[in-house]
């Protein structure tokens, strides 16, 4: 029992000890000092024994100290002639054992194995004959045989004293005692604590606990785990699931080595998994973002993640999640953004061939966000595996910015747009029908003549005279469009021998250009809307012949092409980086066509005309906004020169092969079940240095607050 008493617990033993024989003392004879050689026998039999000099065992150099002192005891007390010869006895066998250690101290060291083997059956006998509570009971009985054998009370007494403290050992066995006490209230509290015991580990930190009993762990429960007697694991329930009759749970640890002394709990074995309550832990290990934002837990990073997407095992679907969500990890101490771009079902074998399914995430990384320019900053490296990953706080209706195009869906992470970039380095706007591309091309004129830039609209829808009734002209526009009419309507059907300069398109072309010169001299007027469908522009198609040829309407697209020419004349006088007009081709792909798609020979060379210009014009101010429904049918010339696009919902697999050179393969993936007023943005003319998904402003609050 001794051996698990540390030594200041047998120095309390000691002292107890010695207050009970000066008790006893005291009772049988009246005084408190010691009298008779039962007290000196009694203490030195406790004081040599398991309380100081020996607590575990007797050796021979031990035999020989208590022999000593016996001898010296037994040889210091007076003793009647009567009682001599049993003292003798007493004096000489101690003296033997004394003997005795001597030799096995002497002979242990020896060169020849019969003196060692003597030496081991020596240090046997003084091991025994030698130990305090063998030499001095002998020594307390011949004491009560010698002084008190006329009083029976007293050596009855003495002799239950003896027993009981000596032998008896009650202290100790109280002690022990309590220990079972507790021991057995500790494994009680145990047997409730207990969750189950680790089946599996995938470091770092996520654990999978076999459940013991039929109680389910709640998500989010604080869980420890000994890892031996003296430190522990702390860690969260993240989900539960049943499989071969046996319920499983699994847990991500979040604190390392926590000493059992923080801790106010019942302890476990080693590898198993105990329910405890926060305010059983202290404080210092709950200061820990995993354990702080448990509720927005979610999952842990998983393999093959890279540098640019994170796959995420799926822990927590109790939440909602959605396209373009963000979440939230760590690499190098720093919390990294990250937005959800697909969510993959998957499955893990378990034992038995049963099999646990479970949903994967993959999630672009956007970076840090920096509040004072408005931006993710781009983060080197990737996450550790199993890292956890967090939820971000999700806010319904963001307060309107006004810098900002639109947020990242359901934050207050708002996205910046420069205005200069989005003209000078053209900007596409591409999505199926009713997906919003109009509302966002009129809040980008918006702000491009809030910048001081000049817009003008080939419309051939008609929407925009309508919606962008505050900025554009009407009376001035009207005015304009009757001159261009009353220019070009007497030389319709113009002869000339070169056919390419029959008809009226010339003066068109000219009344054109000295109406833009008009349009970009009026500071009172910002917004141009055009329909080419007004005009008549015609063009001869044959050589004269008797005085005729034949004659024929310039397409949409010549017309197109003869606008935006005649536009960059007026601006190629001055080099500036400075936007300063913005040409906007609504319902491009009728404006702009591929060639595969032309069904006039004359509009391919109107598309490249066009494109020509664009190409030419970013050093002069000039660039465009195309915004088209039909990606597949626009030309490539200008949609490569397009530096920033906005897609929205997107079908055709044309767009979506063509979004994925700018955006990524993923983030194409995405155009089609993209909600309306929502789109993937990138490009020069964000404050983005990635794609992501964004949310749009809504038309009316923009009218309303910008």
């Amino acid at each position: 029992m001794q051996r698990n008493f540390n030594q200041k617990l047998r120095l309390v033993f000691l002292l107890g000890y010695i207050v009970i024989l000066l008790v006893a003392n005291g009772l049988l004879f009246k005084q408190i000092h010691p009298a008779g050689l039962w007290f000196w026998s009694a203490f030195l039999a406790i004081l040599l024994s398991t309380y100081i000099s020996q607590p575990f065992f007797t050796a021979p150099k031990d035999a020989l100290s208590n022999s000593i002192a016996a001898s010296a005891l037994l040889a210091a007390s007076e003793i009647g002639d009567s009682q001599k010869v049993y003292w003798s006895v007493a004096l000489c066998v101690s003296l033997v054992i004394l003997v005795i250690a001597v030799l096995a101290m002497i002979f242990n060291n020896s060169a020849r194995p019969r003196l060692r083997a003597l030496a081991e059956i020596l240090t046997r006998i003084s091991t025994i004959l030698g130990s305090p509570k063998v030499l001095f009971t002998a020594i307390f009985f011949l004491a009560l045989f010698t002084f008190h054998n006329q009083a029976v009370i007293e050596v009855f007494w003495l002799s239950l004293v003896w027993v009981v403290v000596v032998l008896g050992q009650p202290l100790e066995n109280l002690v022990v005692l309590y220990q079972r006490i507790r021991r057995l209230l500790s494994n009680i509290t145990r047997e409730t604590q207990l969750l189950g015991g680790v089946a599996f580990r995938r470091e770092p930190g996520l654990v999978t606990i076999s459940v013991s009993g039929d109680g389910v762990p709640d998500v989010g429960k604080l869980i420890f785990i000994p890892m031996n007697a003296s430190y522990c694991q702390l860690g969260v329930i993240l989900d539960n699931y049943r499989l071969s009759n046996q319920q499983w749970s699994r847990a991500l640890v979040f604190a390392d080595r926590v000493p059992k002394s923080d801790i106010e709990a019942g302890w476990g074995a080693e590898n198993t998994a105990l329910h405890c309550k926060k305010e059983q832990i202290k404080e210092c290990w709950l200061n820990n973002n995993l354990w702080q934002y448990k509720d927005r837990l979610i999952g842990s990073i998983i393999e093959e993640s890279n540098i640019s997407v994170a796959r995420i095992e799926l822990y927590n679907d109790s939440l909602s999640f959605f396209e373009g969500q963000l979440l939230r990890t760590n690499i190098n101490n720093q919390d990294v953004l990250y937005q959800i771009i697909n969510g993959i079902t998957k499955s893990e074998s378990l034992r038995e061939s049963n099999r646990h399914g479970f949903m994967s995430i993959e999630a672009r990384k956007l970076g840090c966000w920096n509040s004072e320019a408005h931006r993710f900053d781009q983060v080197l490296w990737t996450p550790k595996i199993y890292s956890p990953v967090f939820l971000v706080s999700q806010i319904e209706t963001p307060a309107f910015q006004k810098d900002c195009i639109g947020y990242v869906p359901q934050t207050d992470y708002g996205v910046k747009v420069n205005v200069n970039d989005l003209v000078t380095h053209n900007t596409a706007i591409l999505g199926v029908l009713g997906s919003g591309k109009t509302s966002l091309a009129i809040e980008l004129i918006h702000r491009m003549v809030n910048e001081g830039v000049k817009v003008w609209v080939i419309d051939i829808t008609g929407q925009y005279e309508k919606t962008l009734d505050q900025l554009v002209h009407l009376e001035k526009q009207k005015n304009a469009d009757e001159k261009i009419k009353n220019n070009i309507i007497g030389s319709a059907n113009k002869l000339k021998q070169n056919k390419e300069l029959g008809g009226n398109h010339k003066d068109f072309a000219e009344a054109l250009k000295q109406h833009i010169k008009e349009f970009l001299e009026d500071e009172s007027w910002r917004v141009r809307v055009f329909n080419p469908y007004n005009f008549t522009v015609t063009g001869q198609t044959s050589f004269v012949f008797k005085e005729s040829a034949g004659f024929g309407n310039l397409t949409i697209t010549q017309i197109t092409r003869i606008i935006t020419e005649k536009l960059l004349d007026c601006l190629v006088g001055e080099m500036t980086d400075k936007a300063k007009l913005c040409l906007v081709f609504e319902e491009a792909h009728s404006l702009v066509p591929e060639w595969n798609s032309v069904a006039h020979d004359g509009d391919k060379q109107a598309t490249t005309g066009t494109a020509r210009a664009i190409l030419q014009g970013r050093k002069y101010g000039f660039g465009c906004l195309l915004i088209t429904q039909r990606t597949a049918n626009v030309t490539k010339s200008i949609l490569n020169q397009c530096n920033t696009i906005f897609g929205l919902k997107i079908f055709d697999a044309t767009g979506m092969d063509f979004l994925s050179n700018y955006i990524g393969s993923d983030y194409a993936a995405l155009l089609a079940t993209l909600q309306n007023r929502h789109c993937v943005a990138f490009g020069r003319g964000l404050n983005m240095q990635t794609p992501l998904v964004i949310k749009l402003n809504d038309q009316e609050d923009f009218m309303d607050k910008f």
